[in-house]
């Protein structure tokens, strides 16, 4: 018998310079804030969005929040959410992350759903803003995460 430990929603954000997630879990908002080094300029913004949603999950993996948990997330990189539903991609780069979100999967009984969002909602919601070191937006000043969940 299964039972659904939490109900993750989230958003994930990657662009050239700097990365953001914001999730919330049990109704509190986690942030994640970061930027790339200089060995992944040459890489394709889809490797960046895939590669910084699988390395933000591989982190929270670790706290156990992810056991038999149901996660919602939008994106607004229609490639990431492709190679996420069919499970593959023709790019070797990217087939690997996807390798890895499965692997994560079945270690911890996560379940996904993506969700293509535009980036106007990204902006509104906060993790565009968060991605580029700015709280000041969205959930970033306590508003609902499911007020902006497509």
């Amino acid at each position: 018998k299964r039972h659904v430990a939490f109900l993750v929603y989230g958003f994930n954000d990657a662009p050239k310079g700097g990365l953001g997630v914001t999730r919330s879990w049990d109704d509190k908002l986690t942030v994640t804030i970061g930027k790339w080094g200089a060995d992944t300029k040459e890489e394709s913004s889809n490797w960046r969005e895939l590669g910084n949603f699988v390395e933000d999950l591989e982190r929270e993996e670790n706290t156990g929040r992810l056991n038999d948990s149901w996660l919602v997330f939008a994106m607004d990189n229609a490639t990431t959410k492709s190679c996420l539903y069919k499970g593959n991609s023709s790019l070797e780069k990217l087939y690997d992350l996807v390798v890895q979100l499965r692997a994560l999967d079945l270690r911890t009984g996560a379940r996904l759903l993506v969700n293509h969002c535009s980036g106007k909602r990204m902006v509104h919601q906060g993790t565009d803003r968060v991605s580029r070191g700015n709280l000041q937006e969205g959930v970033c000043l306590s508003k609902a995460m499911l007020a902006y969940c497509p």
